[in-house]
């Protein structure tokens, strides 16, 4: 809705923090949608999210995102940073 309403052709770089929403978010985004974005920043909370972190990683990969995870082993909260690929 923002890309159509705003008019947008990409965008350089996102952030996501939404207290547990990220899951609901990236789950009803359309992969042409994500594949416009070039890098994308996100807390994830896997104690409330309907996408844990490791699912989250996959659907951002099959969008063409290479990943970096910022997580403590064992938290339900951590970091993941994606960008496209060379």
């Amino acid at each position: 809705k923002i890309f159509e309403e705003n008019r947008l052709k990409r965008i350089d770089f996102l952030k996501i923090d939404v207290e547990g929403s990220e899951g609901d978010i990236l789950r009803s985004t359309s992969p042409t949608y994500l594949k416009k974005i070039k890098k994308i920043s996100l807390e994830f909370h896997d104690n409330v999210s309907c996408l844990k972190h490791d699912e989250i990683i996959k659907l951002l990969e099959r969008a063409g995102f290479v990943i970096e995870l910022n997580w403590r082993k064992g938290s339900f909260f951590g970091y993941i940073y994606g960008k496209r690929g060379p």
